[in-house]
């Protein structure tokens, strides 16, 4: 810069930065999330008012995932169970800076039930009598609820929650094939096979078979 009169001269030197505006209403696809250790997670994409170069960090993320510092998505497969915490994500460039907060839980991966048998694989009932619990037993992961199909022979129930067949047959049956089915949140239907047998002879009377 010069300044002049009739006397002469002056100059000198000014520093001049123009900042660009700072990033500003950070959020995200998905603000609140729960992941499986083992499942890659679905990418969870930032949103910004402004975005000019602005160099992204997370704190703390959980286990297997990670944030790139220049897109601000974060992705990857989680490692390890984490319980519900807040993550915060800053966006920042020359001009200033702005955060966002994330809520992650990561849960355990469900494991399959498998193996299901019942107390009684094979039963002989007869009408009108009370049958034995017939209980169901695993292996592998937790059963969320039982189903059967067809529908058991009148009289006869299946408890959705315990797996328990229960009641008294009140009618003969004829030979239809049965199945169990035990869903989970992480396991499609997989069917155990059952089969009941009306026996209309002998000295037990009418009665039905569990095969």
């Amino acid at each position: 810069m010069t300044a002049s009169n009739d006397g002469g001269i002056a100059t000198a030197t000014l520093a001049i930065t123009v900042n660009p505006k700072p990033p500003s209403e950070l959020s995200y696809s998905t603000p609140t999330a729960v992941y499986t250790v083992g499942t890659a997670i679905t990418d969870n994409t930032p949103r910004m008012a402004v975005v000019l170069s602005p160099a992204l960090r997370l704190t703390g993320p959980a286990a297997g995932l990670s944030l790139n510092a220049t897109t601000g998505v974060i992705s990857g497969t989680p490692t390890a169970v984490a319980a519900q915490a807040v993550y915060t994500v800053t966006a920042s460039n020359a001009g200033g800076t702005t955060t966002a907060q994330l809520t992650v839980t990561v849960q355990a991966a469900l494991e399959a039930p498998k193996n299901l048998t019942y107390s009684a694989p094979l039963g002989i009932y007869k009408v009108g009598t009370a049958i034995t619990n017939n209980s169901p037993s695993h292996q592998g992961g937790d059963v969320a609820s039982y189903l059967v199909s067809p529908a058991l022979p009148p009289g006869l129930t299946l408890d959705a929650t315990s797996g328990v067949i229960s009641g008294s047959p009140t009618t003969t049956a004829t030979l239809a094939d049965y199945t169990s089915l035990r869903p989970t949140l992480a396991d499609p239907l997989r069917p155990r096979s059952r089969s009941w047998y009306s026996h209309q002879r002998g000295a037990l009377g009418p009665c039905l078979y569990l095969a």
